[in-house]
């Protein structure tokens, strides 16, 4: 059965109705929203209670508020203790950089994500935030400020040992200070990006006693060859076992002449000699060898030195690879070319650059010769 027109009519009709009322609801509450939203952003925005920035509270402030407690926490001077005394440095002579404006409004915009539609909806329900701190500190100029504001103020260098002039005795050195620099750059940098922590201490400890340098030790030995009027030549091979500090010249005259002169070595290239034995004999070192050996070294005797060669290198080439092994350190000036025993053949002539040389010549002894560098060398080890 078909349905009667007029209530096809009414229906359309109501459905129109209702459509309309929806759309008109609909309207309104997107003008309620956007009247709502303008009045918001119109309002200054603060931070809900409970809010930090960097550490700071914040909570209840607008921005300009905000920046400028933040800017307060942050600039407060650094308290230095150092040896009793402080010092006050601000965070910007330290290296200390931030931007407190950026700060709050990235954390303003952090609070305004959301909180639109709490204020739309229900104004308490706002939540704190929580916004870390970003700066930046230069730790070169940390370590600059120490060494321009604190190092000259505080701390007190120690003295080495220094000659006295026209003696041959030496004035004791004097115990220094030494600051911690890198604890302190390190305890200064947490507290640079604390906004409770104001102060540091700075750890002082006792330095070591600094070595006289090799220009004051040559200066003082040259001053007292010349002082006791000896003019004839001097040369001075120094080295510490402890520092690796090295002195080595020579004079004539009060004249400065090149070092590495070629002498005789005599009784001193028994110490070669007890090197090539050591490395052709097992350890522990066989009790006959030792006995030689410090014959040979303690009392500086002959015979031992022609027994060692003979029996634990070679019997007749002995001296001549104590030179090689000399060569094969590097030691191109000391070579032994015989035995001690009265009347040993030369085994070979020997030609370095030290007895080659022309400005001075000691007329060394054709068996045996070194120079002081190289002696030396061998002591250290």
């Amino acid at each position: 059965m078909n349905k009667n027109p007029e209530m096809r009519i009414e229906s359309k009709g109501l459905r129109w109705v209702i459509g309309g009322l929806g759309l008109l609801f609909l309207l309104a509450s997107l003008l309620i929203t956007f009247v709502e939203y303008r009045r918001f952003q119109s309002q200054e925005s603060t931070f809900p209670q409970g809010s930090q920035i960097a550490g700071v509270p914040v909570g209840g402030m607008n921005s300009q508020t905000a920046a400028s407690r933040l800017e307060n926490y942050y600039s407060l001077p650094l308290v230095l203790q150092v040896q009793g005394g402080t010092v006050h440095a601000k965070p910007e002579e330290l290296g200390f950089s931030m931007d407190a404006t950026s700060l709050v409004k990235e954390a303003l915009q952090e609070v305004q994500g959301d909180r639109f539609w709490a204020h739309l909806w229900d104004r308490s329900a706002a939540m704190p935030v929580d916004l870390p701190l970003a700066a930046s500190v230069d730790d070169t100029q940390i370590l600059t400020y120490l060494d321009q504001q604190i190092l000259p103020r505080y701390i007190q260098h120690g003295k080495p040992v220094t000659p006295i002039p026209g003696t041959t005795n030496f004035k004791p050195g004097q115990q220094g200070q030494a600051l911690n620099a890198q604890k302190a750059i390190k305890d200064i940098r947490q507290a640079l990006f604390s906004p409770d922590v104001h102060q540091v201490t700075l750890e002082i400890s006792e330095d070591v006693l600094p070595s006289p340098t090799e220009g004051m030790l040559e200066a003082f030995l040259k001053h007292n060859i010349n002082w006791i009027g000896f003019d004839a030549l001097s040369e001075v091979y120094l080295a510490s076992m402890g520092s690796n500090l090295e002195t080595h010249f020579a004079v004539q005259g009060g004249a400065d002449v090149q070092p590495d002169i070629a002498f005789t070595a005599a009784s001193t290239i028994k110490i070669p000699i007890m090197i090539s034995v050591l490395r052709r004999t097992e350890d522990p070192t066989p009790e006959g060898v030792t006995s030689l050996l410090e014959r040979m070294i303690v009392y500086s005797e002959n015979p031992p030195a022609d027994t060692l060669m003979s029996t634990y290198i070679d019997a007749v080439r002995g001296p001549l690879m104590v030179s090689e092994d000399m060569a094969a350190l590097g030691l191109e000036n000391t070579f032994l070319a015989g035995y001690f025993y009265l009347g040993a053949p030369l085994l070979d002539r020997f030609e370095t650059p030290a007895n080659t040389r022309t400005d001075v010549y000691l007329d060394p002894d054709i068996y045996s010769q070194t120079v002081a560098s190289e002696i030396g060398e061998l002591l250290k080890g």
